[in-house]
């Protein structure tokens, strides 16, 4: 992680989710025909998948 060119941290690390905040229709979790899933990564709270089965 770099600031202004100094390095602070030279390695790989976990981080939040930055960038647009949106919603999910509610709908498509409730199909039936296609029920949909959403799999949260449980350290950073981000999305890790979304899709349908």
């Amino acid at each position: 992680m770099d600031f202004e060119g100094k390095t602070f941290v030279n390695k790989s690390f976990e981080m939040a989710q930055y960038g647009i905040v949106f919603g999910l229709e509610p709908k498509m979790f409730s199909d039936k025909k296609a029920p949909a899933y959403l799999l949260l990564d449980p350290v950073t709270g981000g999305i890790r998948e979304l899709g349908t089965k």
